[in-house]
């Protein structure tokens, strides 16, 4: 498969919030990238791997890996693949905060909605549809409406 296929792959798989499979995705990728898009490869990778530590509540884990994340994507301008390096540095910001709040106590729940958005993916006619997780503090919702986390 080639890499901007395995790209591909691999933000399908972070939309759905498969993060292991998007990480192996990337993972090819990174091995056949050199310079600025191997750094921004690994990046992606160590974001899905910040975000497997989430889902089992491994908070240190989360922010050293989003703080190696981060060191991969400075310096770096423009887009890689459809993806805008400096929104998904904002976004890791973001995340890093949230997650430093949990670890000193101050809130409770991580918020999935945080989790970066990293770059429009071709949908069908059909619309996406989200869902309300309850650890962002509500009850799970199917159906229609506004959802904020894949489902």
């Amino acid at each position: 498969m080639n890499n901007e296929k395995l790209i591909r792959v691999g933000l399908k798989a972070y939309e759905e919030g498969r993060y292991w499979d998007a990480h192996e995705a990337w993972e090819e990728v990174w091995r056949d990238s050199d310079g600025e898009p191997r750094r921004f490869v690994q990046a992606l990778i160590q974001l899905t791997a910040a975000l497997i530590h989430a889902e089992r509540s491994e908070w240190g884990g989360v922010t050293r890996l989003i703080q190696r994340a981060r060191a991969n994507l400075r310096g770096m301008e423009g887009n890689f693949w459809g993806m805008d390096v400096a929104q998904t540095r904002r976004a890791l910001d973001r995340l890093e905060a949230h997650v430093q709040r949990l670890r000193r106590g101050e809130i409770q729940r991580f918020m999935w909605r945080l989790r970066p958005i990293l770059g429009a993916l071709p949908v069908g006619p059909e619309k996406r549809r989200f869902r309300r997780s309850e650890l962002d503090g509500g009850p799970a919702r199917r159906g229609r409406g506004a959802y904020l986390t894949p489902g």
